[in-house]
């Protein structure tokens, strides 16, 4: 590019590194002044992979319900830290490693516990043995979508089914599926219990 040719102060002769987006510089006894060229913008596979993993991961954040996102109140140990950190800090090693999220560590119901199959091409069938006391299931399914990238979406809300089938699921493909179960609607819950993770190979 080409160069303004200028007369230094005394004072901007000693400046050898240049100013703000200006570099200035001398050549035959001469000043110059030139714009500062732009660094090129390297970026290497493993900062993509970690953009990529940190948008799965705030983005999980974003599907979950409100009383899920709460939960995560019971976990501060700082008041300087607030729930989306502490969610972050906790699920980006577990995603960078292929395991899979803790959704909430729960607000003190106990749930029964799920089983997954898939017996059906593009199904996931999920069932459980309900307590005495009546409880919804809400459930999230994570897979993998174009160029990689993780998918989170909320596959079933609020449900009192003992017997939940995912369907239009992609043959072959494999799944993580989240259980959380409430005592109330989410949007009403008091409790929630610790999210249930499993992982499914779709027929």
């Amino acid at each position: 590019p080409e160069m303004a040719k200028i007369t230094f102060d005394p004072l901007v002769q000693s400046i050898s590194n240049g100013l703000g987006n200006f570099v200035y510089a001398t050549r035959d006894d001469k000043g110059y002044i030139r714009k500062r060229p732009r660094k090129a913008a390297w970026v290497t596979p493993s900062q993509t992979r970690h953009r990529q993993l940190f948008g799965s991961a705030a983005g999980a954040w974003k599907a979950v319900s409100d009383a899920i996102r709460k939960s995560w109140t019971l976990q501060r140990t700082s008041a300087g830290v607030n729930e989306f950190n502490i969610f972050m800090a906790q699920n980006m090693p577990r995603l960078k490693s292929g395991e899979p999220m803790i959704l909430t560590h729960g607000s003190g119901l106990d749930a029964p516990a799920v089983s997954a199959a898939s017996g059906t091409a593009g199904e996931i069938a999920l069932s459980y043995t309900a307590g005495a006391t009546p409880q919804l299931l809400s459930v999230y399914l994570q897979g993998i979508g174009e160029n990689g990238r993780i998918v989170f979406t909320q596959a079933a809300a609020d449900s009192p089914q003992t017997h939940i089938s995912l369907a239009d699921l992609p043959s072959g493909s494999e799944a993580i599926v989240y259980c959380v179960f409430s005592d109330k609607p989410m949007a009403d819950a008091s409790r929630i219990s610790a999210s249930q993770s499993l992982r499914v190979t779709v027929k």
